[in-house]
């Protein structure tokens, strides 16, 4: 009898996603997801763009926006630049 090698089954590529998950630390995952609340607000403000009035070179932005916005916990820069979207509206 030949002796074969052994090949263990390939892992479930949701097993593999969960391992990787659980093997990041919690400073990377904190800031990951404030990168991504970051990029979610901006695509909102971007879809929110074509819709809203512009008057004299301003673009007015909505009162329910800017308060979740403000809500959120964001570093200045962040914040800046969910606003910078509106100002390249003009």
């Amino acid at each position: 009898m030949r002796n074969k090698g052994f090949v263990p089954p390939e892992t479930h590529k949701d097993v593999k996603r969960s391992r990787f998950l659980n093997s990041i630390d919690e400073r990377t995952c904190i800031r990951f997801a404030s990168v991504a609340r970051t990029e979610l607000l901006k695509a909102e403000a971007r879809a929110l763009l074509p819709s809203l009035p512009k008057e004299e070179g301003f673009t007015f932005i909505p009162n329910s926006f800017l308060e979740r916005l403000l809500k959120e916990d964001l570093s200045v820069d962040q914040f800046n630049s969910v606003l910078a979207i509106f100002r390249q509206g003009r």
